[in-house]
């Protein structure tokens, strides 16, 4: 009788063991499932923040001139180390239209504000570099093509950078940023343009067209501040603010964007 109830004893310990050892594994089973679950879950919510945040732009959602404003008092830049430093070079910046001329406009936009927004961040990025700067203006001043001209003239400026945005209510599609430069081309306004350009490609998503001599509407005819002045000069459009994604790109990469006219003008002035 000994005998078979050990017999039976150790039947009931096996079979303890083996319920306990399935119990432990379909709760370690349970817990794989479910750490994978939500591992899954994780990787949705990341993947679902990253296309929100391409999608809709958190961050800067709202492109008015107050988010550009602050966007160009908060950008960090480290001055360079450049050949400039020992010598004497003055930049003008025109900030185009103002005052009565309000430029091109949209429904929410005005071009005279934003060129001057972009030309004060221009200014500010060549002084840091210990360069000397003249505005052609700094508030909303009203100044004739001709004036902006003899301003620069007067001051003997080494160069003469006059900042613009475009527009083409006709074709919401067209977009890109422009240069134009003197029709006649010479060396030095073409290598300034070849600069500018070099940069602006590399500080955007904005499309940089082809440098192009004149004006918009004719080759041979050049705007009047790039034409009146006695130094290399060249006249930016910066996008069209006819184009949504134009202005999305401006928004977002202002600081680039007087960064790199302000590295173009850097490099000009090394080399020439």
């Amino acid at each position: 009788m000994k005998s078979i109830k050990k017999g039976r004893d150790r039947r009931n310990g096996d079979d303890y063991i083996k319920g306990s050892i399935k119990r432990n594994t379909a709760k370690k089973d349970k817990n794989r499932k479910s750490g994978v679950i939500k591992g899954i879950i994780t990787s949705l919510c990341l993947i679902v923040t990253v296309i929100v945040i391409v999608k809709f732009n958190i961050g800067d959602i709202d492109h008015s001139m107050h988010a550009i404003k602050d966007a160009s008092l908060d950008y960090i830049y480290v001055p360079e180390d450049n050949k400039l430093q020992k010598k004497e070079v003055l930049v003008c910046i025109d900030a185009g239209h103002g005052g009565k001329d309000p430029g091109a406009m949209t429904k929410d936009r005005i071009e005279k504000e934003e060129t001057l927004i972009l030309a004060k961040q221009v200014k500010k990025y060549l002084e840091m570099n210990n360069i000397k700067v003249m505005m052609t203006r700094e508030d909303d001043t009203f100044l004739t093509p001709k004036q902006r001209a003899k301003m620069a003239n007067k001051a003997n400026a080494d160069m003469l950078i006059s900042i613009h945005r475009n527009s083409l209510p006709s074709s919401k599609k067209t977009n890109g940023i422009d240069i134009y430069i003197n029709f006649q081309q010479t060396e030095e306004d073409c290598a300034l343009g070849n600069d500018l350009k070099y940069y602006l490609e590399r500080a955007g998503r904005m499309n940089v067209n082809s440098i192009s001599p004149g004006s918009a509407t004719d080759s041979k005819e050049n705007y009047t501040v790039v034409g009146k002045t006695k130094m290399p000069a060249a006249l930016v459009e910066m996008g069209y603010m006819t184009n949504k994604k134009d202005n999305i790109y401006f928004d977002e990469s202002i600081n680039s964007y007087a960064l790199a006219i302000s590295k173009g003008i850097m490099k000009y002035l090394e080399e020439h």
